[in-house]
């Protein structure tokens, strides 16, 4: 089944719900309803470009919704899609086509493909059933791009069951205050491992997703009117979300359960949160290559320093020299990953690959140490 196919379920059950909600645009809100109709009228669209199913289709739209909705059609027509921006170095593979909402002025793709949120417009009627290829589970659907080790641009392909495998996982790995949430704020950008996710995962289960407005204050208004449950954001955008909350002292937070990924938690961002947002904070530890590795709620690690988690169900995490032997709980030394989730590589980058895939570990880079109880601390990167 094509992933987006449980989310066009979810459109016919419940058209009026919002779906998708940037504040302060103008059009900042969609439902359900016109979620299912945009995504009729922009396949036509593409079905006019004449994209073949198994096409890499790059996506550069900062419409939060126009931007989501183009990857679900895409996605739906069986297109694998890429998140880029401008000025991103050269990729290792060939794209088939850019799709933008305005011309890169130094493109490296051949075939660019301007669009703007009138291709949301139309009759939305129903793709007919010939156009909608057959779905494998191992169809590539999603491109993420990742730093690798050495730094260079690199990418990660997730297929159809891989991204339903990780999403499954979140109601394990994030406790069982999240399977209570549908309605969620996401601070994470559609490019990430963690904002595509929950983008997917909130219009699976038929709830509202809530992104940045360009003002704190609409934010929080949204925040306020869908009544928000669940907070997901990195360190960076928790701090900038606790400075706001700061500034009101007498505003009383709905927020539930707030996710924190993409880099360690410090101990005293966490207590500012906790005191002042929402004292449930699960503090994640993952890759684009492996899923989340390590998780744990904030409070139960804010008092080891460079403490990101307890190893995932699923997850293998292993401490070892540089000749690979495994080191005894608590000595420092390289991280290494094995998952149930992870990939086995990166898409047309054999030499990153070999530097960072070695006899089925994905090494991120990282030192650190793990104890008897799985609990694993970041001390540093390798140099």
């Amino acid at each position: 089944m094509n992933i987006v196919d449980a989310i066009l379920f979810q459109c016919r059950r419940q058209p009026p719900v919002a779906a998708i909600c940037v504040p302060g645009q103008d059009k900042g809100l969609i439902s359900y309803r016109r979620l299912e109709q945009s995504i009729y009228n922009i396949s036509r669209r593409l079905l006019s470009l004449g994209l073949a199913p198994g096409s890499i289709v790059a996506v550069n739209i900062q419409d939060a919704i126009f931007h989501a909705t183009m990857l679900l059609a895409l996605t739906r027509l069986g297109v694998a899609t890429l998140t880029i921006h401008d000025g991103l170095p050269p990729l290792p593979f060939k794209i088939d086509a850019l799709i933008s909402d305005s011309r890169p002025p130094l493109s490296t793709i051949d075939r660019v493909a301007l669009a703007d949120p009138s291709w949301m417009e139309g009759d939305g009627q129903a793709i007919e059933p010939r156009y909608i290829p057959p779905t494998s589970e191992n169809d590539i659907c999603r491109l993420m791009l990742a730093s690798g080790s050495t730094g260079t641009p690199t990418a990660v392909a997730i297929s159809q069951r891989l991204l339903a495998d990780r999403i499954g996982r979140h109601l394990t790995v994030f406790g069982n205050r999240l399977p209570r949430c549908d309605r969620f704020y996401s601070d994470m950008p559609l490019s990430t491992s963690l904002g595509f996710q929950f983008l997917i995962y909130s219009l699976l289960r038929g709830g509202t997703i809530v992104f940045p407005g360009e003002r704190f204050d609409a934010t929080l208004l949204a925040i306020e009117e869908y009544k928000v449950q669940c907070l997901i954001a990195s360190p960076e955008g928790l701090e900038i979300f606790v400075r706001g909350f700061e500034t009101i002292p007498a505003y009383q937070s709905c927020i539930e359960l707030i996710l924190c990924g993409g880099e360690a938690l410090s101990a005293s961002l966490s207590e500012r949160v906790r005191s002042r947002i929402c004292s449930h904070v699960v503090a994640a530890y993952g890759s684009v290559e492996t899923g989340t590795a390590a998780a744990a709620a904030a409070h139960a690690i804010a008092g080891t320093p460079g403490a990101v988690g307890f190893v995932t169900p699923g997850t293998t995490v292993q401490i070892v020299d540089r000749s690979g032997t495994l080191l005894a709980p608590g000595q420092e030394g390289l991280v290494r990953i094995k998952s149930d989730c992870a990939v086995d590589g990166y898409r047309s980058s054999p030499k990153e690959t070999a530097q960072s895939f070695r006899d089925g570990w994905f090494y991120p880079g990282d030192t650190g140490t793990l104890d008897a109880g799985e609990l694993l601390v970041i001390t540093g990167r390798e140099h």
